[in-house]
Parts: C-alpha cells; sequence; structure tokens
C-alpha cells in the first residue's frame, strides 16, 4: 500500500496535469483550465500556469484530505492532519498502523507477534480480493488449521477464549476449588 507521501505525489502530479492541460471541467478550476485546448492555440503564459499549479495543488490537497480523512484511509487508521506547511513532502499527513481489532473485534486478544512467522497469505487472502473495502479477517476454519480445542493433539493448544474475551464478565469471579 502507498505511503500517505506517495498518494500526495500523486495527487500533485494528477491535478497538475489536468490543469496543464486543459479541458478540466470542474468549477472550481480557472477558467482558462476548463477551456478545452485546439491545435494552434497559444500555449498557457507564465502566469496562468503559475495560477493553474495553484488550483491543482490546492485541488490535490483537498482531495487528499478526503481520502485520508474521510473516504478511506480513516475506516482503519487513525490518521493524523498536518501540523505544518503544506509544502512538506507528503503533506505531513501521520497514517498510523492498522486499527481493525479495535473497531471489528473491540474485545478480541489476537496479536500478531506470535504469527511472525507466518507469511501475511497464510491467513490473509488479500490475492484473492477484489475491492479495498474488504476486510480480510480469516475465518474459523483458517484458525482451526493450526489450532484446535484445550487439548491440542499435532495443533496448538488453545481455546476460544485464548484471543477472544466477548463472553466473559468483569464482574463474576470464578471460585478456585
Amino acid at each position: 500500500m502507498p505511503r500517505a507521501a506517495e498518494v500526495v505525489y500523486m495527487l500533485d502530479d494528477y491535478y497538475a496535469k489536468r490543469a496543464l492541460e486543459c479541458g478540466y471541467t470542474e468549477t472550481s478550476a480557472p477558467g482558462f483550465v476548463q477551456q478545452r485546448g485546439r491545435p494552434g492555440d497559444q500555449p498557457l503564459s507564465q502566469q496562468e500556469t503559475i495560477e493553474a499549479l495553484s488550483w491543482a495543488r490546492n485541488k490535490s490537497r483537498q482531495v487528499a484530505d478526503s481520502v485520508f480523512t474521510g473516504r478511506a484511509c480513516v475506516t482503519c487508521h487513525t490518521v493524523t492532519r498536518p501540523s505544518g506547511p503544506a509544502n512538506v513532502p507528503g503533506g505531513g499527513w501521520q497514517i498510523a498502523p492498522v486499527r481493525v481489532a479495535g473497531i471489528w473485534y473491540g474485545e478480541a486478544r489476537f496479536t500478531h507477534a506470535k504469527h511472525s512467522t507466518m507469511n501475511c497469505n497464510d491467513c490473509h487472502k488479500a490475492a484473492e480480493s477484489k475491492s479495498a473495502t474488504d476486510l480480510l479477517i480469516p475465518d474459523l476454519a483458517n484458525c482451526r488449521q493450526c489450532h484446535a480445542g484445550e487439548s491440542g493433539g499435532s495443533k496448538v493448544a488453545s481455546t476460544c477464549i485464548a484471543c477472544h474475551r466477548y463472553h466473559q464478565s468483569t464482574t463474576l469471579q470464578l471460585k478456585q476449588l
């Protein structure tokens, strides 16, 4: 997945190209940027180029803000807006690591640390995903390939509550026998 700096760079590049080519019909663009160029037209003047690139940079920042804080990243990440000047590489965005467990499985105690010897694709079928909105959280059958009940047998001995505490009471205590 691209980092914030790469996303901002791609957005800057895209909107700069569209602004300088003209024919970009968004109403927020300067009038000359909206008009489609024709063969034989004069190239943009230096002042028009500066204005077009300034609009492109502002448009890029608006889209980055929308992507990072409204449409995509915040679904799974904590996103921190830039605090410094807008010309910082990557726009200064801070995107924290994925926080899936905190959103979809708030009571889960799963950790990837114990699975560091495995390949991500062993459990998460990203290659089969058709959409960025896919959660890719493996089902129980996937876990049972390696994990078994309390006795374990030839698999890792683990009960459901090793990872899940959904039904554990915070007020009741088990008595010692």
